[in-house]
């Protein structure tokens, strides 16, 4: 079948014709056995267009083209053919990537409105005086809204990035702006609730089909979505915020523990340096150095009233202190670091210690014998080296002897740990929270990156925590404690899948318990490698009371909504 503009081409005669009165009298001579809306798609005309030229009430050809209309055409059904009738200003028509694409970010940018915007635009440039505005209005919204829709479902993406995309500009003028606001989380995550209430509500409205009523309800269903969301959006970024940092800081401490020294080199290390300072030699303290050190020890021990009978092992330590100012007083001998590094570690076996004034008084001789060790001077030690290379080796010898001494503290800690009765993953968090956390004479000792790795044991990670919880369903070391959760294990596995649970259950939790262990001995051996490095001070920190970009992102994204919250068709 030719088009229309090559009929006219071929007979110029019917130019004095309109394109609609053409194709009807075209259509009655030779094509009446072909379907009225197929024939007009094969000419090239819009049904619109011809129906809008024909629209006169008693108009011959008009007539002829609603009858015709009304039948169905190729591959339609009657029910198919009287709903197109019934909007005759409804074309079934598919809109193509940009039309549908601009359509449907003017819905984002109007909150939903954009439908009944166009449909009111195009019911008031239309002539046709038969029509009340209320039905023309109608029928262009319900060819807009079909228009959205078939365009939503030929292309999600494009349709639904289209939306979001209008909206953002919208949803920030529309209070998008105060996405972060409030000085704490709770504070935002209220501000974010009010937003996404009326932002919901007026995208409810605007998106609902019906009248006022069904709006208002749509509207008032929205606004409790958006609410919602909008109240989430601080706490979702506040958590995607703490996985990165958790992250980040799990990478600096992994790279750090696999470069770490032990506390033996440290110690080695600190050796190398004070003998530098001394011309070669093991550093020497001046008996003056070693004495005042000691009256200082033993001021504090009077003050405490330590005695044989109440304190015995704080006594045993004096004891010690006083048989190396014995051998000094005899002469022919010197106090050196490894004659200190033996009093420092019968001192931290003291600290301890269950009794209250031994682990007080052990705790205080550890302060005092590291405050000596690192104020010490040239003038505090023997032997020939120059005095300024001198003092630049032994403050470094004094830096890294104290990082031999925290290391061991954590080693210590995580031998104890891994020999307790209730196994490695609560033996290690206990003692790291006893010996270390629950001092703060030798908690404050750590840096702040130091102590969050510490912490990270002591509190354990997602994944541990995870772990740890599955395995009070298995059997372990404790068999007490763990009988009990294998038991457990059984009958649930037992409830969820029989005798085959049954025999799953504990194996899963015995799973769990092994893996528990495994990550917090991991974690441990990674707070010690931060330890042992030097110049970790701090890690990243997330600020949870602070807006991220992400959050503002959310905000100007997720509030306005690519849809309607609570679907109305």
């Amino acid at each position: 079948m030719a088009t229309l503009a090559q009929v006219r081409q071929q007979h110029p005669e019917y130019n004095d014709m309109g394109d609609g009165a053409l194709a009807m009298a075209l259509h009655r001579k030779f094509y009446s056995d072909v379907p009225m809306a197929d024939y007009l798609g094969q000419l090239g005309i819009d049904r619109g267009d011809v129906l809008y030229e024909l629209r006169d009430p008693g108009n011959g050809d008009g007539d002829y083209l609603r009858q015709q209309l009304a039948a169905p055409g190729a591959g339609e059904s009657q029910q198919q053919a009287e709903q197109r009738q019934a909007g005759q200003l409804t074309p079934e028509r598919r809109a193509g990537g940009v039309e549908g694409a601009a359509r449907a970010a003017l819905q984002g940018a109007t909150f939903g409105f954009g439908d009944e915007l166009v449909a009111a635009g195009a019911a008031a440039f239309n002539p046709d005086q038969s029509q009340s505005f209320g039905d023309k209005f109608n029928a262009y919204l319900s060819r807009e809204q079909g228009l959205v829709d078939n365009f939503r479902e030929d292309n999600p993406v494009v349709a639904y990035g289209s939306e979001i995309a209008g909206a953002i500009p919208t949803g920030v003028a529309a209070g998008g702006q105060l996405a972060g606001r409030g000085a704490t989380l709770g504070m935002r995550a209220l501000t974010g609730a009010g937003v996404g209430a009326g932002q919901g509500a007026a995208y409810g409205f605007g998106s609902a089909d019906g009248d006022l009523a069904d709006r208002g309800m749509n509207a008032l269903m929205s606004a409790g979505v958006g609410g919602v969301v909008g109240g989430a959006i601080p706490l979702v970024s506040n958590t995607i915020g703490s996985a990165v940092q958790r992250g980040q800081q799990g990478r600096i401490l992994d790279a750090a523990a696999k470069a770490a020294p032990t506390a033996d080199d440290l110690k080695s290390a600190a050796s190398a340096m004070f003998e530098q300072a001394t011309g070669g030699t093991p550093l020497a303290i001046t008996d003056n150095s070693y004495m005042r050190f000691l009256g200082d020890v033993q001021s504090i021990g009077q003050k405490l009233r330590i005695n044989a009978n109440l304190d015995p092992k704080s006594v045993g330590l004096s004891e010690m202190m006083l048989s190396i100012a014995d051998d000094l007083a005899r002469g022919g001998t010197a106090v050196d670091m490894k004659d200190l590094h033996l009093l420092r570690q019968a001192a931290q076996r003291v600290a301890m210690s269950s009794e209250g004034r031994d682990a007080a008084f052990a705790n205080t001789v550890i302060r005092r014998l590291d405050d000596f060790v690192q104020t010490l001077k040239p003038a505090d030690i023997l032997g020939g080296a120059d005095p300024s290379q001198a003092t630049n080796a032994l403050y470094r010898g004094i830096s890294t002897w104290s990082r031999a001494n925290k290391v061991g503290l954590v080693e210590e800690a995580i031998r104890v740990g891994q020999a307790a009765a209730s196994g490695p993953e609560k033996g290690i968090r206990n003692a790291l929270r006893t010996m270390l956390f629950r001092k703060p004479d030798v908690w404050n000792r750590f840096t702040t990156a130091e102590q969050q790795a510490i912490k990270d044991v002591i509190d354990g990670t997602p994944g541990s925590n995870l772990m740890k919880l599955i395995g009070t369903f298995g059997f372990g070391g404790n068999t007490a404690t763990n009988g009990i959760g294998g038991a457990a294990g059984m009958a649930l596995g037992q409830m969820a899948g029989g005798p085959v649970g049954m025999v799953l259950g504990p194996a899963i939790g015995s799973i769990g318990r092994n893996a528990s262990e495994k990550m917090t001995t991991n974690l441990a051996n990674r707070a010690m490698g931060a330890v042992a490095t030097e110049g970790l001070q701090s890690l990243p920190k997330f600020d949870p009371n602070k807006a991220t970009a992400l959050e503002r992102m959310l905000f100007r994204t997720a509030l306005p909504g690519s849809k309607p919250l609570v679907p109305s068709r």
